[in-house]
């Protein structure tokens, strides 16, 4: 589940940061259809190609931002953008009329919740809208990938195939800290983590 806010009311974009209980210097992501994504951030022509038909479905994607589009509040003054597609008609249907970005919805440092209760059981009664789209497919945050330099970067391992990563981007490297034995060789989350519940992930 998400938390989000219209990227043009600035007041609505610091009760996100104050439900969530997150800093301000962490940037929120850009929630918009991938066929848009150009008019946010500037994007390599190889990664356009990809957008269209690779790197879809749970991943943001950081990349250079183009800053008379996007806010300094949604990017923590940041000169990148995280972007991310809707993946569901009720998202699609909100993208068509209002620009939005958002976070997962869960104060950070907790889990991300996979049901609307479990969401408004850590953000509280303060939420101005609340809407029931049944268990999410993913019980972890989306993957997170930086495209916005070279080597690219994986910020965050998620549902999103670890192994198909490395394929499209072969020079791929981690955080700082390293990454699990696992994803090095190629791994997707999924596969060095099976108690975690999820129906459905990127071929």
């Amino acid at each position: 589940y998400g938390l989000f806010a219209s990227i043009k009311r600035p007041d609505a974009i610091k009760k996100v940061y104050k439900l969530k209980k997150r800093s301000e210097e962490m940037p929120l992501t850009m929630i918009v259809p991938r066929e848009n994504f150009s008019k946010y951030a500037e994007i390599p022509e190889k990664v356009e190609k990809l957008l269209m038909n690779e790197l879809m479905g749970p991943i943001s994607i950081i990349l250079p931002k183009k800053g008379e589009r996007v806010p300094d509040y949604v990017t923590s003054g940041l000169n990148t953008v995280s972007l991310a597609d809707g993946e569901n008609a009720f998202m699609k249907r909100i993208m068509e009329k209002i620009e939005i970005c958002g976070t997962s919805a869960n104060i950070s440092g907790m889990p991300p919740p996979s049901t609307l209760s479990g969401a408004v059981k850590q953000l509280g009664p303060e939420l101005t809208l609340a809407v029931d789209g049944g268990p999410s497919l993913y019980r972890i945050g989306h993957t997170v990938i930086d495209l916005s330099k070279k080597p690219p970067k994986l910020i965050r391992p998620g549902p999103y195939n670890t192994r198909k990563l490395l394929q499209l981007f072969p020079e791929l490297i981690g955080e700082e800290d390293g990454l699990p034995d696992e994803l090095v060789k190629g791994h997707s989350i999924i596969d060095i983590s099976p108690e975690v519940d999820i129906r459905a992930s990127s071929k």
